[in-house]
């Protein structure tokens, strides 16, 4: 979720004609990955999804303290 909301950001920033219906994705995102990441019972299942890391060697956790979603850490 994490990597999709970044994607829509840059797309924001690039085309700002994009910037209402980007922040709207953008919100509903973080809706979804907070349902998510509560629906999660057990702790190290999570663990294991927030260390998770893409092509670039970036992991979920990093990649949310960078974009601040403060709520979904």
């Amino acid at each position: 979720m994490c990597l999709l909301y970044e994607f829509v950001q840059k797309l924001v920033t690039k085309f700002p004609s994009l910037s209402n219906d980007g922040r709207v994705a953008m919100k509903k995102l973080m809706i979804l990955a907070y349902h998510y990441v509560d629906f999660i019972d057990e702790e190290n299942f999570l663990n294991d999804i927030l260390e998770e890391r893409d092509y670039s060697g970036r992991d979920s956790l990093r990649l949310a303290v960078s974009l601040e979603l403060l709520e979904l850490i």
